[in-house]
């Protein structure tokens, strides 16, 4: 990747950051905050189809989540036919489920890593249901994330998309997965 584009990346995702940032217990030693992303992916979402698109983060450090937080860009023109839940082996929250209404993206701005994401974050003080699309800022997911809690924060976390009507289509442009975990002792 282009400096340049690093630059650009790092400075985009700077609500993103701040996010997990806040999550992040200060003064413990033995916790650990890290911001996984998944790049400029763009990522298109099939129209209609129930088997929708996953995108896949990995995560190599061992440790036990204490929280988790999301951070999406997604470019569709009618969010409420989106249905999005983040995965960890078989366990999975639903992040967002038809809302928005016939309202444009989960973010804003160019439609890559630079743009203004959606951060879902159990701590926000309105939920998804009742925000609004573009939905830029925080927000608390449709279930808690907080299942991930006390589970290994190692292996792969997968973000899933699905467009349950017809006549319109989008793309995952880009997306984030927040951690703040306790380290394992060696």
């Amino acid at each position: 990747m282009a400096r340049g584009k690093e630059a650009g990346l790092a400075t985009a995702l700077a609500l993103t950051v701040v996010a997990v940032a806040m999550i992040a217990a200060p003064g413990v030693a033995t916790g650990k905050s890290k911001l996984f992303l998944s790049g400029p992916i763009n990522l298109p979402i099939p129209n209609n189809a129930p088997t929708g698109v996953f995108s896949a983060i990995g995560v190599g450090k061992k440790g036990t989540v204490k929280d988790v937080d999301v951070a999406v860009r997604i470019s569709h023109p009618n969010v409420s036919q989106l249905n999005l839940y983040l995965f960890k082996g078989e366990k999975y929250v639903a992040l967002a489920r038809n809302v928005g209404g016939e309202r444009n993206d989960f973010g804003s701005g160019t439609a890559d890593c630079a743009g203004t994401f959606t951060v879902f974050d159990g701590a926000a003080p309105t939920f998804i249901q009742t925000g609004s699309a573009p939905f830029n800022g925080a927000y608390r997911p449709a279930e808690s994330l907080a299942q991930f809690n006390g589970d290994g924060s190692k292996g792969t976390w997968r973000l899933f998309a699905y467009d349950q009507a017809g006549g319109t289509s989008g793309l995952v442009n880009c997306w984030a997965l927040g951690l703040d975990y306790k380290k394992k002792k060696k």
